[in-house]
């Protein structure tokens, strides 16, 4: 993916309720998911590998509320190199992870 945008002007609700097991294998040059309004529970299951590959460059933002953002288990998110990342929030970020965390980085 080099260049990638999920917006929202309202609510995003429950986007995966589910299990990924690979969502991307390769590489990302940009990619951006923001919010103007509210996003609740974008994840209730289980991430296994998320990222496999080189994150050149990536930006969580919200100008709303970001509430329960993963609550299950996380257990390799990313295996490779970020060079650039940013998580910024002018509202309210509550209860990121509600699980485990076996290895980020």
């Amino acid at each position: 993916i080099t260049a990638g945008t999920l917006s929202s002007a309202g609510t995003v609700t429950n986007i995966l309720a589910g299990t990924i097991t690979s969502v991307l294998g390769a590489t990302i040059t940009a990619g951006t998911l923001t919010s103007a309004g509210t996003v609740t529970n974008l994840l209730d299951g289980t991430i296994t590998s998320v990222l496999g590959a080189t994150i050149t460059a990536g930006t969580l933002s919200s100008a709303g509320t970001v509430t329960n953002i993963l609550a299950g288990t996380i257990t390799s998110v990313l295996g490779a190199t970020i060079t650039a990342g940013t998580l910024s929030s002018a509202g309210t970020v509550t209860n990121i992870l509600a699980g485990t965390i076996t290895s980020v980085l």
